[in-house]
């Protein structure tokens, strides 16, 4: 999903992609460097975030993107999270949800990411004009 949302906005500096790990244990920042370069090195703008533990990636998740991360105290490989795409306008303010497994869902993103760069155009021009 995001990659299909890569190659859509690929061309255009205004728009900024952020995924976030929710196995900071077992993805090390190397190992996600190496991951990004090999698969999708093309993409500059596209970043792979990573937090200093568990609770830092749950905490994340809760306060800022009101979602939930759930790690198994007993299995550590097993990780219960979202598949949603947050979507952010440059302000960081949320503008909605859409499930990452739903391929009418990244259509959406898609449509409404076209819809925040209209608006901050006409933002720009507006603050230019005054």
């Amino acid at each position: 999903a995001m990659y299909r949302i890569a190659e859509r906005f690929q061309k255009n500096g205004m728009v900024r992609l952020y995924s976030i790990t929710v196995d900071p244990i077992a993805d090390s920042a190397k190992l996600l460097d190496n991951y990004k370069v090999k698969n999708f090195g093309q993409y500059n703008y596209w970043n792979f975030l990573i937090g200093n533990s568990r609770e830092d990636v749950s905490g994340i998740a809760q306060r800022e993107f009101l979602l939930d991360v759930v790690y198994d105290p007993k299995d550590t490989t097993a990780i219960n999270h979202s598949s949603a795409i947050v979507l952010l306008d440059s302000h960081r303010r949320i503008r909605g949800y859409y499930d990452a497994l739903a391929k009418d869902e990244v259509d959406k993103v898609i449509d409404e990411v076209k819809l925040l760069l209209t608006e901050e155009f006409r933002n720009i021009s507006v603050n230019k004009n005054e």
